[in-house]
């Protein structure tokens, strides 16, 4: 049995949207048809069928009612239909989601005006009346007994998700029911349907959190883009891709002065106060993390190098027979470094006394030297 079915569920208003596309200002209506495995008017919709046939409504016009001619429902997507029913309107971004189908309503704004009864869909717009739409599907049906239906869908084609202003009356054409005639002038029933309610209320939630989602992305798209701005303009080399590296006269290892980095901190600052602390931390991320992972490689490169020195120090020292190894690896740097240019190692022809050479014709080296107080000092930290 192929039937058409027209499937009315109502508008969220509060999750309309008004963007800019092109230069032209349109109106995003998101809606909601066609939940998992739904049971209406005795014939049950099964997920697996909605799986592979959902992605037809992608595309499709969006008309102003279902388009008629001398009474009788035609094709939305036929040029009879278009001329009828175009509101400038047409379905976009169609995807499946927590077992329900969403779509959303691209309407041209100056498009829409040049219909009849364009002014009155922007009105019940912008007044958030409520507002419909409804599914114009092409079904094949087979007999099949359950739970509350006696039909079950075999195969389906969306041909549109019409924008209904008002609300119908029972048993009424622009409700749908009726006669519709497919391009091959073949007549067959249409009925119409209303999505349960738990489902409407539902969706509401869903697509409310999805148009939030949806701003917050766009907001942030717009900070990582005003960001980028920001850290180009504090480097000369253009070759870099997210910025903060070095000016080409400075070493390529180093990054941007401090003096930058103020710069930037006071950017942020402003950007903080205008979209919040929790966005811009996450939009610096990806431009700050070159940055970042050449610092702490120069600090670690750092760090080994002061040690291998420190090294240096505290062999020459043991030799010395200064410091045993285990107190002369407790001095730092700056401390081993002192004590190590005041001794050399002992040598068979050094005259060594106590380990040190020395030279009748010059200065005792160790003349005026605490030894004590140096060690006190590498005790502390070398303060």
């Amino acid at each position: 049995m192929t039937l058409r079915v027209n499937i009315r569920s109502r508008v969220v208003n509060s999750a309309i949207r008004r963007e800019t596309r092109n230069g032209r200002e349109v109106i995003v209506v998101p809606s909601a048809t066609l939940p998992d495995n739904v049971v209406m008017n005795q014939v049950k919709y099964p997920a697996d069928v909605i799986a592979n046939s959902y992605q037809t409504l992608e595309n499709t016009p969006a008309p102003l009612g279902h388009p008629m001619v001398n009474g009788k429902f035609i094709s939305a997507q036929s040029p009879q239909g278009i001329n009828l029913g175009w509101v400038g309107a047409y379905n976009e971004n169609v995807r499946r989601e927590n077992g329900r189908v969403f779509v959303d309503k691209v309407i041209d704004v100056e498009v829409a005006k040049r219909h009849p009864r364009g002014e009155d869909l922007l009105a019940a717009i912008n007044e958030q009346k409520p507002i419909h739409t409804s599914t114009g599907v092409m079904l094949e049906t087979m007999p099949e007994k359950g739970d509350g239906y006696d039909r079950v869908v075999t195969n389906m084609v969306l041909d549109h998700d019409a924008i209904l202003l008002d609300e119908p009356g029972a048993a009424t054409p622009e409700q749908g029911v009726g006669i519709y005639v497919n391009s091959q002038g073949e007549e067959m029933d249409v009925q119409s349907v209303d999505l349960p309610e738990e489902f409407l209320e539902s969706v509401a939630d869903e697509m409310i959190y999805q148009q939030a989602k949806q701003e917050r992305k766009e907001k942030k798209r717009g900070i990582m883009e005003a960001l980028r701005d920001l850290l180009k303009g504090l480097t000369d080399d253009d070759r870099a891709d997210n910025g903060l590296i070095a000016n080409q006269d400075e070493d390529d290892t180093m990054p941007v002065s401090k003096e930058d980095f103020d710069a930037l901190g006071k950017k942020v600052d402003t950007l903080v106060a205008n979209s919040g602390a929790e966005a811009v931390a996450e939009a610096l991320k990806p431009l700050l993390t070159p940055i970042t992972q050449r610092l702490e490689a120069m600090e670690a490169n750092a760090k080994k190098a002061e040690e291998a020195e420190r090294q240096g120090y505290v062999e020459q020292i043991v030799k010395a027979n200064l410091l045993d190894e285990e107190t002369a690896k407790a001095l730092d740097v700056n401390a081993a470094k002192a004590l190590a240019a005041k001794c050399k190692p002992a040598g068979p022809a050094a005259g060594a006394v106590g380990g040190f050479q020395t030279n009748a014709d010059e200065e005792d080296p160790w003349k005026g030297v605490d030894l004590n107080a140096n060690l006190d000092k590498a005790a502390k930290g070398g303060e």
